[in-house]
């Protein structure tokens, strides 16, 4: 019997008959469609906890969350891996002003750092032959470990969309000899803590983890651990959520945090052992078509390549046949699978065979990522502008490609010829626009540059 202190507590109100003068405002009530989940969707009440102040059923399933990813702290967040975010940036933010970073981190991050204030330093930046950032090696850390003063952390993206991951061991090795922390953006690996034929958990290398549970664990959307090593820390980090967190948490996605963990710890060996079987299957079926599967650390992301043809034409098709991948970028489609969508890969075998694409993949590449330079922290009136008029502008917010959602170009930066051409390039993905435009900075005020790897 699995151990839930938290699910318990909310089915068992949910299943009896209760009447609620409570937020929500539906009460319980609906139980078609949308709402059939409704009598678990419930607030702050004796039986249920606060998650800003924890004391018994979300405390205790925390605890167990620690426990079974072997971290000093866990804590649930419901305001998704962008809160979590938030939260590790500001976790560290009183260890340090620089921050150390890949081109390739989330929106998120840099949205944190300039939220506290502090000054992002990017290390050297490797990109494949499709244009995408290679994870961080620590070579490139070290380089930037010793010209950068004051470095408050080292942040890492592990793994990327296309399930490659960093060195996460080495470069932690890296920052304990340098005395700095170490965030891992573990948004796509929370799944590695429960089976061998995983990478190893970021956790068990890293001082402040953040896991979107949702992608890859069955937990609803919103649901995210942080993860924490060190007890100063971990009071530092509970105290950031109380800042930063909703004070109004999402229980089916915090009781969704507390049944996902219990149940890949009982099953998730297993469970990612039938799953590696039956992809070994699937790639039997498939071996004799035009497409080709990319290695990857995670067997669970599987990138299919397209061999010069476009995947995003592949991702149409098969919508066609309803079935949608998480992501086209170029000659790739990026598919996730789980223990819970292993019956499906028949389907999107037989449909690959059939799939026959003609349209040639266009090269997406990033701007030109070790001749970054700008003011992150830069002041100045906002204006907005089509994007068509922006070239040579100064962009007053991060905008990008989204999937991945890695920024091209930064508060702070000039939005080069080449940077906006990328950009639309690739106008229907982008992130950071309001009604198509952008924010601009204005008659900026002066002030220092940020350091960069050139």
């Amino acid at each position: 019997m699995i151990n839930t202190p938290l699910y318990d507590a909310i089915k068992k109100y949910a299943d009896g008959e209760n009447i609620r003068f409570h937020t929500p405002g539906h009460q319980g009530v609906f139980s078609e469609g949308l709402f059939a989940g409704s009598k678990w969707d419930v607030t702050e009440l004796p039986f249920s906890d606060n998650l800003l102040y924890p004391r018994h059923v979300i405390k205790e399933s925390e605890r167990l969350a620690a426990e079974a990813f072997g971290s000093t702290g866990t804590l649930f967040v419901s305001a998704g891996a962008t809160v979590a975010n938030f939260i590790a940036v500001g976790t560290v933010s009183e260890c340090g002003r620089n921050i150390i970073l890949n081109r390739n981190a989330h929106k998120s991050v840099y949205a944190g750092i300039r939220l506290f204030g502090l000054t992002p330093c990017f290390f050297n930046t490797r990109k494949d032959g499709n244009g995408f950032v290679w994870p961080a090696i620590a070579e490139d850390i070290k380089e930037m470990l010793d010209k950068t003063p004051d470095v408050a952390a080292v942040v890492i993206t592990s793994p990327d969309y296309f399930g490659r991951t960093a060195e996460v061991e080495k470069i932690s090795g890296l920052t304990r000899q340098y005395g700095v922390k170490l965030i891992v953006d573990q948004a796509h690996g929370t799944h590695f803590a429960f089976s061998r034929l995983l990478p190893p958990s970021a956790v068990k290398y890293a001082d402040v983890v953040v896991d979107s549970a949702h992608k890859t664990l069955p937990v609803y959307t919103g649901g995210a651990y942080l993860h924490v090593n060190g007890c100063e820390l971990y009071r530092m980090a509970k105290l950031m959520r109380v800042k930063l967190h909703s004070t109004s948490p999402q229980y089916l996605t915090l009781a969704s945090l507390d049944y996902a963990r219990a149940k890949m710890v009982s099953e998730g060996e297993e469970a990612y052992g039938r799953l590696y079987a039956a992809l070994m299957k699937f790639l039997g079926d498939i071996s004799n078509t035009h497409y080709a599967v990319e290695e990857s650390d995670d067997f669970t992301r599987l990138v299919i390549n397209c061999r010069g043809f476009s995947g995003a034409e592949l991702a149409a098709k098969l919508e066609g046949k309803g079935i949608y991948a998480e992501m086209s970028y170029g000659p790739r489609c990026v598919f996730i699978l789980s223990p819970f969508n292993i019956g499906a890969l028949a389907a999107l075998s037989d449909a690959l065979k059939e799939i026959e694409l003609t349209e040639r993949a266009e090269h997406i590449d990033f701007p030109p990522l070790n001749e970054m330079n700008g003011n992150y922290t830069i002041e100045g009136k906002s204006a907005f502008y089509p994007l068509e008029e922006c070239e040579s502008r100064i962009c007053g917010t991060e905008i990008g490609v989204y999937p991945p959602g890695v920024p091209a170009v930064v508060r702070g930066e000039a939005i080069t010829k080449e940077i906006l051409n990328y950009l639309l390039s690739n106008r229907k993905r982008l992130f950071g626009l309001v009604d198509g435009q952008v924010c601009v900075v204005e008659e900026p005020v002066a002030s220092n540059q940020w350091p960069v790897n050139s």
